[in-house]
């Protein structure tokens, strides 16, 4: 999600700015890198949190087959590029 909080007296200048943001994207390497770690991480810890490994074996159950009862890898994270993404 992307959104913005600004002065009304500024109101045009940053919604060009967020117009930009939105259109044009840099997908900078090092912020997808950033990112990918941060996954990865969220990953590892999921283990860690019975909450979280209930709410993923319900998911499997409750949404088979369908984007909601996959479960994210660290294959899968890592298999993510930049090109990906643009």
């Amino acid at each position: 999600a992307i959104s913005f909080s600004t002065l009304s007296v500024d109101l045009d200048f940053v919604f060009n700015v967020f117009g930009d943001v939105v259109r044009r994207p840099l997908y900078e390497e090092s912020r997808i890198d950033l990112q990918k770690k941060q996954n990865l991480e969220t990953i590892r810890r999921r283990g860690d949190d019975a909450g979280s490994i209930a709410n993923i074996a319900a998911n499997q159950l409750l949404f088979p087959q369908t984007i909601y009862g996959r479960i994210l890898t660290s294959a899968d994270v890592n298999k993510i590029t930049r090109n990906d993404l643009v």
